[in-house]
């Protein structure tokens, strides 16, 4: 059981995210991937070279789903690399009616949101830094 449940873990683990999606959408919802993206390290090089698949298919206009805390990040490294894009956040948080005091406690989820929204708001400060001006589309 052990070893099977190792080779199960091993064989996904080498997976990319990419493959693994395209294979979650052929499989759950009978829908073939026609292009994936399998180099990239970061977002910036997912920008870049997804960009460089679509732009060779006549592709310059995408829509960028991610979470909504790491969208603006997304976004200017799509757009760095000349594409149209159009922004969808997979979630969306609103907020609520009156105050609810509760939520100025600290807790673990408070922490993990306010490290997400440092983390990119840092990665995104380092991007315009390192990689410079978002490119106009083509």
């Amino acid at each position: 059981m052990t070893s099977t449940l190792t080779a199960r873990f091993e064989a996904t683990s080498v997976e990319s995210s990419a493959a693994l999606m395209a294979r979650a959408l052929a499989q759950d919802y009978g829908i073939k991937v026609r292009w994936t993206e399998e180099k990239a390290r970061n977002t910036f090089e997912n920008g870049a070279y997804s960009a460089a698949i679509l732009k060779a298919n006549n592709i310059k206009r995408v829509i960028v789903v991610t979470e909504a805390w790491h969208l603006p990040r997304a976004v200017w490294s799509f757009a760095h690399a000349g594409m149209v894009v159009i922004p969808a956040p997979a979630e969306r948080t609103f907020p609520t009616a009156g105050i609810d005091w509760s939520e100025l406690e600290a807790d673990y989820a408070s922490f993990a949101r306010s490290f997400f929204a440092l983390h990119e708001l840092l990665g995104l400060a380092y991007y315009r830094l390192r990689y410079g001006p978002v490119k106009p589309a083509d």
